[in-house]
C-alpha cells in the first residue's frame, strides 16, 4: 500500500506527523489530513532548525493524492537548489494580545512585523489552543489583511480560518515566521 511508505506518527485528530532523529541525520515533516507529506526538511543530525544547513523539499498532490511534483527553494543565488543551504523554522516570534472569535479570526499584538502572504505558526495560545501549532498543515496559516498591529488568519489555500467555534482567547502565545515555508519553491 502506498499509505505504508510514508514516514509518520499520528498527532490530534488523527493527523500525520513526524519529526525523525536518526544517527545520521535529522527529519521535518510536514504532512495534510490524509497524510499526504507536503514539506520535507532534511539535515546532517544535530543541526540546528535556525541555521542554514537544511535541505527542503515541497511535494504536491492530484485529487488522488498521487504525488504529481516535489519542488524545491530558491536559494539567495537565485536558482533552485538540493543543497543544505536553507533554515527550517529560525523566525522571530511576536507576542499575541488577543485573536478573536470571529471569521476570520483576527490576531492581535502590539505591532505586526508580518506581510500579507506570510506563512506564519500559532504557538503557546491559552485559551485558544485550535490555532497552537501541531506539526500539521492545517495549523499553518498565511497572514491576510495585515495591518500595524492585526492580521486575519487564512490557511495554506487562503480561505478564511473560522474561529467563531474555537474556545476564547485568554492570554499567550506567540506568532513566528515559519521559514521554510516561506522561500520560493520551483
Amino acid at each position: 500500500m502506498k499509505e505504508e511508505l510514508r514516514p509518520k506518527i499520528f498527532g490530534s485528530e488523527n493527523r500525520a506527523v513526524a519529526m525523525v532523529t536518526t544517527g545520521e541525520a535529522t527529519f521535518r515533516l510536514i504532512s495534510d489530513s490524509a497524510g499526504n507529506l507536503l514539506y520535507l526538511g532534511k539535515a546532517i543530525q544535530g543541526s540546528a532548525e535556525n541555521r542554514s544547513r537544511w535541505q527542503l523539499q515541497k511535494l504536491t498532490y492530484d485529487a488522488g493524492n498521487n504525488l504529481i511534483s516535489v519542488l524545491w527553494p530558491m536559494n539567495s543565488g537565485g536558482a533552485y537548489s538540493t543543497d543544505y543551504e536553507f533554515i527550517w523554522d529560525g523566525g522571530a516570534t511576536t507576542a499575541i494580545t488577543g485573536i478573536s472569535q470571529a471569521d476570520p479570526g483576527v490576531v492581535t499584538m502590539a505591532s505586526s512585523p508580518f506581510s500579507n502572504g506570510d506563512i506564519v505558526i500559532i504557538e503557546g495560545v491559552v485559551g485558544m489552543t485550535e490555532v497552537n501549532y501541531d506539526f500539521t498543515a492545517s495549523k499553518i496559516y498565511i497572514v491576510a489583511s495585515d495591518t500595524a498591529t492585526t492580521f486575519a488568519l487564512t490557511d495554506l489555500d487562503g480561505n478564511n480560518i473560522d474561529t467563531t467555534g474555537f474556545t476564547a482567547w485568554s492570554s499567550g502565545g506567540t506568532v513566528r515566521l515559519f521559514s521554510a515555508l516561506n522561500y520560493t519553491f520551483g
